[in-house]
């Protein structure tokens, strides 16, 4: 038992969580390319140095007024990477090259 109460700010306090606002990111189109047929969209992480196949997502979206499905194509693309659509992952390497991506 105290001679001070107790306010209903310090109870607020003792039992307030605090929330962490994530930072939103900010998407921005940087371009966009026709698929090449035969090629193979490759990405270039140019931190990790590493070269593997993009991941492309695959809609198909049916239209209301013909009742024909629309097929769409979208690659996922991730933070500090390079996109470059080539044969094989060796014509890709000679591509990042020519633009200066890769250095040896």
């Amino acid at each position: 038992m105290s001679i001070v109460p107790t306010t209903s700010r310090e109870t607020e306090d003792a039992t307030r969580v605090e929330q962490v606002a994530k930072k939103q990111k900010e998407y921005k189109l940087v371009g966009q390319r026709r698929k090449v047929p035969g090629h193979t969209l490759f990405e270039y992480n140019y931190k990790t140095k590493e070269i593997r196949k993009a991941m492309i997502k695959h809609e198909v979206i049916f239209d209301a007024k013909s009742g024909k499905p629309i097929h769409k194509n979208k690659a996922e693309v991730h933070e500090d990477c390079l996109y470059v659509q080539a044969l094989n992952k060796d014509n890709a390497i000679k591509k990042l090259k020519r633009i200066g991506a890769i250095h040896d």
